[in-house]
């Protein structure tokens, strides 16, 4: 869930070092859906902006100009993968480090069963360096259904 992955990134040593005695900028782009479902993003994105915020150990950029730079990424996939994308973002922010994430469907066959999972991954990049300095996976249980053979 969004509260372990939270929990996660805090102990990092990375991201311990980086809030010791400060409090760096934070651009949270949050969660991008790449699934074919209607995904309350709004509802994930909140409840991963809420458990930061009571860390107390970032400061956070000015989510209309936050929305409003991401209009120039032409591919949010790039915001993933590549670092210099999200290191540009970050840098016209004004933020030390830029979180983001996607949610995906996992489909996973077994013999007699077949589960879908959503996949929740979350990357904290740090502006200056252009690397990700912390990434955490997580898989949610979405169904799970009876395959039934020669029917």
């Amino acid at each position: 869930s969004s509260l372990t992955m939270v929990e996660s990134l805090m102990k990092d040593p990375a991201v311990v070092q980086a809030t010791n005695g400060k409090r760096p900028n934070l651009a949270v782009f949050g969660v991008i859906d790449f699934t074919a479902d209607k995904v309350d993003l709004a509802t994930i994105n909140g409840h991963i902006y809420s458990e930061l915020n009571k860390t107390n150990r970032f400061r956070f950029t000015d989510p209309q100009q936050l929305a409003e730079k991401s209009k120039d990424i032409a591919s949010l996939y790039d915001l993933l993968e590549d670092t210099q994308t999200g290191q540009q973002l970050g840098q016209s922010l004004d933020a030390d480090f830029v979180l983001v994430g996607e949610i995906s469907n996992v489909i996973k066959t077994l013999p007699k069963t077949k589960e879908v999972y959503y996949r929740i991954s979350l990357k904290l990049l740090d502006s200056k360096k252009g690397e990700f300095v912390w990434q955490e996976k997580d898989r949610l249980l979405k169904s799970k259904k009876n395959i039934v053979y020669g029917i």
